[in-house]
């Protein structure tokens, strides 16, 4: 039963009301009884509680008609204010017996579109949401009109006997808030068969909030019930258009003698921001360049203010050009026509007309063989429709809906993105132990589950750019052969692009250089330097891990 029926029915009945009016004023007109204003509505009202004050004849049309209509409506509404009722009676029944199921609290956009991929994939889901109605939550779903921060709620929902929680509301205050609730109710169940670990998930809209954070006890010791993990849909977005449209496939960057690698970013926000972090990461390239990273937005001075004062590294790591324009300078601005090696554009514009016009204009303008992604966080059913348009496509225009690309049930639950960042740190467990090296004395968890946030940001960085090293070798990872065959010359430039990659990972996570011993407190580290200033013990290094890059192959067959 959805909300619109009880729209429906008050519209039925008030309609009822009026006819009823006009039947008694008709009525009272033809038999010449005197009445007032007041008789009329009060017979009217009448009608509701199927009585009936007259006796005469003949009766208007229009209030045989309303005397009928008056109790159908009644009982329709009566009907169904019990099936409400039932329906919630039963699924809270049902709700008792529920086991392993998923918990997703907040009911936003993001919490409907992981809600609904959830059901369709046939997962148990309950769902919290204290401004929502029974009628509003997803059929299959047992949804509970609540305070998700209440204790008492949380029980109703079951969280201790769940598999996973999704905390999504759109205040990162009562994410927080729900989760410290979580962590404590789950850690106060005592029964013996609850000796599995229950997943919570905590989405932190803010990047810079979600780092701060993930320093918290509450997210770096996993207790032995409840393993809490922050995660941000901007960052996952980033990581997914850099694998689907890498700017490395579209430009020329393999060589030394290749020019600097040339990305165009329109729109500095919430959206983009991890973009450039993304970008700083993995873009480092046969070329052993800096690429060139062009950002165009209004007040883009005072945006890159804020961002470089978070991430103040972030220019050793790319060669920012920013240009403070309209949109419309965005699009006619002579600056497109500077572009010596572009790779692709990445469009985050939250206007959603802007997001259509803005991609086809800058079309005119570029090489055809280059990609232009427009990431939307509005118009879903928009961007579905522009996603899958011939014309588009064949522009080379590509729409990405963020919600629904990062909210299926590969990413949230069974961590797609990270499937090779997982195989990096077995590996690495796997070859300390064959080395005879004691795994219990490092100062991180053997197992991807208990891994602090940090080191699990290391291995998905050294992921994301082993797509990188395999397109320098000359192969996307469809069509990789059973083993690569690197030369000596490849096996160096590869090498240094692995100890730029690293630095730059150290760099945005805050570290910087100093000589003498490595100090994890301060993070400073001697190894922050170039290629050639390092002993042949840590260029040693570099060129095993890329001789190891055979060893992934298999993960992509």
């Amino acid at each position: 039963m959805n909300n619109y029926q009880w729209w429906i029915l008050l519209v039925l009945g008030l309609l009822t009301y009026i006819l009823s009016c006009f039947g008694f004023y008709q009525y009272f007109l033809q038999s010449g009884e005197p009445y007032y204003l007041s008789d009329i509505l009060y017979f009217s009202l009448l009608l509701f509680r199927m009585e009936w004050a007259l006796d005469s004849s003949p009766i208007p049309i229009a209030l045989d008609i309303s005397r009928f209509l008056a109790p159908v409506t009644v009982a329709s509404a009566f009907l169904k204010a019990a099936f409400v009722l039932l329906e919630k009676k039963i699924n809270m029944l049902k709700l008792r017996s529920y086991r392993n199921h998923i918990v997703i609290c907040g009911m936003g956009r993001m919490g409907s579109e992981i809600a609904e991929n959830l059901i369709a994939n046939n997962f148990k889901v309950v769902i919290i949401d204290s401004n929502k109605s029974s009628a509003d939550f997803p059929k299959s779903s047992i949804g509970i009109t609540g305070d998700a921060s209440n204790i008492e709620t949380l029980k109703i929902a079951r969280i201790s006997e769940s598999e996973t929680c999704i905390l999504c509301n759109e205040s990162n205050e009562l994410n927080i808030e729900v989760a410290n609730r979580c962590n404590e109710l789950i850690s106060l169940s005592k029964k013996p068969e609850d000796s599995k670990t229950i997943k919570i998930l905590v989405h932190m809209s803010e990047i810079n909030l979600k780092k701060i954070l993930n320093q918290h006890p509450l997210f770096l010791i996993n207790t032995n019930r409840a393993n809490l993990d922050l995660f941000n849909i901007y960052e996952k977005a980033a990581r997914k258009l850099t694998n689907l449209f890498p700017p490395d496939r579209y430009c020329r960057v393999f060589d030394l003698s290749d020019s600097p690698a040339e990305v165009l970013v329109i729109g500095l926000n919430q959206m983009s921001e991890p973009m450039l972090l993304q970008l700083g990461q993995i873009s480092h390239y046969g070329n052993l360049k800096k690429t060139i990273v062009h950002i165009s937005d209004q007040n883009v001075t005072m945006k890159n203010e804020k961002i470089l004062s978070f991430h103040p590294n972030l220019n050793q790591t790319l060669d920012l050009r920013f240009y403070d324009q309209s949109i419309r300078e965005t699009i006619y601005g002579n600056y497109l026509d500077d572009f010596k090696n572009l790779g692709a554009v990445y469009i985050f514009l939250e206007n959603v007309s802007e997001s259509i016009t803005v991609p086809i204009a800058i079309r005119k303008k570029i090489e055809k063989n280059i990609p232009i992604i427009v990431c939307m966080s509005d118009g879903e059913g928009l961007s579905e429709i522009l996603s899958t348009s011939a014309e588009l496509l064949e522009k080379n225009i590509h729409f990405f809906h963020l919600i629904k690309e990062t909210c299926k049930k590969e990413e949230m639950l069974d961590g797609a993105l990270d499937f090779l960042a997982k195989a990096i740190h077995e590996n690495y467990i796997q070859n300390e132990q064959n080395k005879g090296v004691d795994i219990k004395k490092f100062d991180f968890a053997d197992k991807w589950e208990d891994l602090a946030e940090s080191y699990r940001d290391a291995n998905r960085c050294q992921a994301d750019h082993i797509f990188v090293k395999f397109r320098t070798l000359g192969y996307d990872t469809n069509q990789l052969p059973e083993k690569i065959e690197i030369s000596e010359e490849r096996l160096l430039i590869l090498a240094k692009m692995e100890h730029h990659r690293w630095m730059s990972e150290k760099f945005l996570s805050g570290w910087t250089y100093a000589p003498g011993a490595k100090n994890s407190l301060l993070k400073t580290s001697p190894l922050l330097t170039d290629w050639e200033s390092l002993s042949e013990a840590e260029q040693k290094k570099d060129i095993d891990t890329i001789i190891a890059l055979n060893d992934y192959i298999k993960y992509f067959r």
